[in-house]
């Protein structure tokens, strides 16, 4: 519980330094708070997020809506295409698992398209819809998806995003996988685009330390989530796709969530036992009640 305060603070304090103008920007358009960069703000505060989700979870709440909005209004400003594709997915699965929810009419279905049906209705008959579209198609964050998108692209003549980010390396040093490359002096690489580390979390792993200890890396996380809720589903696939452009494994809060994940998994588990035997127990009869009722 300690914990889930702290992250929720991690969110308020960054929300305060920005309102009161005391962070710093990188560029122009990409804001970076109290940090060096924007993706170390972005995945900090993303990370306090998901974490405090999941306490909340194991506590039996829902965290409160307000910091959904902080975080992702802050992951908004920084620009971050990968952290954004990490929020995108963790809504996402978020809003399918409530999907098969209504399918299976755990929640009033007539009420629900009600509120949905009036809030669509609300937004494109607002007289400033068009003022809105346009303000959020030339946001910054748009404008870096969609130069990602174009370098995927056949005709991009630059440089491409696995170029960028360092991940050529593997392809043109298939051999630095079996043992291990080693952190550092990346200047050695001399054939690959840039000097700069492999920005993906399980590839500069495997890059870096070869296939042994990569392999006990991820034994190691799927002994951690291999039982989950449907719902918490949506915060490993959204770490695991933000984390295949990002370099994550400095950061503490990265190896927590999925301790915490455990644990969660661990309470679900024996929860689900408690109602298996108090199930059994309501069930059972006992010879003499069998012979008497027979």
């Amino acid at each position: 519980m300690n914990i889930e305060k702290v992250c929720k603070l991690n969110i308020i304090i960054q929300v305060f330094i920005y309102v009161l103008k005391f962070g710093r920007f990188y560029s122009e358009n990409r804001y970076m708070g109290s940090f060096n960069d924007p993706n170390q703000m972005a995945f900090f505060v993303f990370m306090s997020l998901i974490t405090a989700f999941t306490i909340s979870e194991i506590r039996n709440a829902k965290l409160h809506l307000i910091y959904h909005i902080m975080a992702v209004g802050l992951i908004f400003l920084t620009s971050s295409t990968g952290m954004f594709l990490g929020v995108a997915v963790f809504y996402t699965v978020q809003a399918l698992t409530k999907v098969v929810k209504i399918v299976n009419h755990e929640y009033n279905v007539k009420v629900l398209l009600f509120i949905i049906a009036s809030l669509i209705m609300g937004l494109l008959f607002s007289a400033k819809i068009d003022d809105y579209l346009a303000t959020f198609s030339e946001s910054s964050i748009i404008v870096r998806v969609e130069q990602k998108v174009d370098k995927l692209s056949d005709n991009n003549l630059g440089s491409t995003n696995i170029q960028e980010r360092g991940i050529d390396k593997l392809i043109l040093y298939p051999e630095k996988t079996i043992f291990g490359a080693g952190e550092g002096y990346y200047a050695r690489f001399d054939k690959a685009y840039t000097d700069l580390e492999v920005h993906s979390t399980a590839l500069s792993i495997l890059f870096y330390y070869g296939i042994v200890p990569t392999l006990l890396f991820l034994i190691w996380c799927f002994k951690n989530i291999r039982s989950l809720t449907v719902s918490n589903v949506a915060v490993i696939v959204s770490l695991f796709i933000e984390s295949l452009t990002l370099l994550n494994q400095r950061q503490p809060l990265f190896w927590m969530i999925f301790v915490i994940l455990n644990i969660l998994a661990n309470k679900k588990m024996a929860e689900s036992e408690s109602s298996w035997d108090k199930e059994l127990t309501r069930t059972t009869i006992s010879p003499a009640d069998y012979f008497q009722k027979t």
